[in-house]
């Protein structure tokens, strides 16, 4: 249900702002790719020997703690970059 409202409200929004038609189908492929994704996340975990149902990963041997600084360093570069994109485009 929810799915269906954010897909029309996508819809809704984005065609009078004259956004192409792609950019539609992509926000709709994603939103429709979300929950796959998410099952996917909470099933396995990223373990030095390759990828490891949750529930095999030993705690004291988890790389959590690693991957999520990973993933804050590259969350904040690409904000950096998107700042700087936007001060030297206006």
């Amino acid at each position: 249900m929810l799915a269906w409202l954010v897909a029309q409200a996508t819809h809704v929004f984005l065609e009078p702002l004259g956004a192409p038609e792609w950019v539609i189908k992509t926000i709709l492929l994603l939103i429709a790719g979300f929950p796959v994704i998410l099952l996917f996340a909470w099933t396995y975990e990223l373990a030095p020997e390759g990828l490891k149902r949750e529930k095999e990963v030993d705690r004291t041997q988890s790389i959590t703690q690693q991957t999520g600084q990973k993933l804050n360093l590259a969350i904040i570069f690409i904000l950096v970059l998107a700042l700087g994109y936007f001060a030297v485009d206006n």
